[in-house]
């Protein structure tokens, strides 16, 4: 265990450290922007000291998803936003159901963890940063549907890389 793996870990904690103070609406986004810095400190410190590992390839892209899933779920529970700004999930939900149908239709394995694409990184920052938006309880309709199409474009992308 090596430190951006133990930030990866720790993004996965103030996820939940997230949920337990969503009643403030200040400390929840301090909270979330922490977390969601640790993603960019831990893949910063695994290239600049070249520790890299199996376990960090795994466990950051994991901690990214509990982050944003939780959070997610937290604030539409909490507060009332359209439905459809659900979708901005449409790639995480993707990967989870559609790749390993998909794998099996095909007859080819989903090799985890898959490599990150440009794509799937710009998903991930779009994606915390709607979620920054909905905290602060600005409704940016037209950020979210950027969120949404740069992520479908993203799944769609992962789909044919099978």
């Amino acid at each position: 265990m090596n430190i951006p793996n133990l930030l990866s870990v720790s993004r996965i904690l103030l996820a939940i450290i997230f949920l337990l103070f969503l009643d403030s609406s200040t400390l929840s986004l301090v909270i979330f922007m922490i977390a969601a810095l640790t993603d960019y400190f831990d893949g910063y410190l695994a290239r600049k000291w070249n520790q890299q590992t199996e376990l960090g390839k795994i466990l950051d892209p994991l901690a990214d998803k509990v982050l944003v899933v939780i959070a997610i779920l937290a604030i539409f529970i909490k507060y009332d936003f359209p439905y459809w700004y659900f979708l901005i999930l449409v790639r995480d939900v993707n990967n989870l159901l559609v790749l390993p149908l998909l794998a099996k239709i095909k007859k080819s394995e989903v090799k985890l963890p898959m490599s990150p694409t440009v794509l799937g990184k710009l998903t991930t920052v779009f994606q915390k940063l709607t979620i920054i938006f909905l905290l602060l309880n600005y409704h940016p309709s037209t950020f979210v549907m950027i969120t949404i199409v740069i992520g479908f474009i993203a799944a769609v992308d992962y789909n044919r890389r099978i």
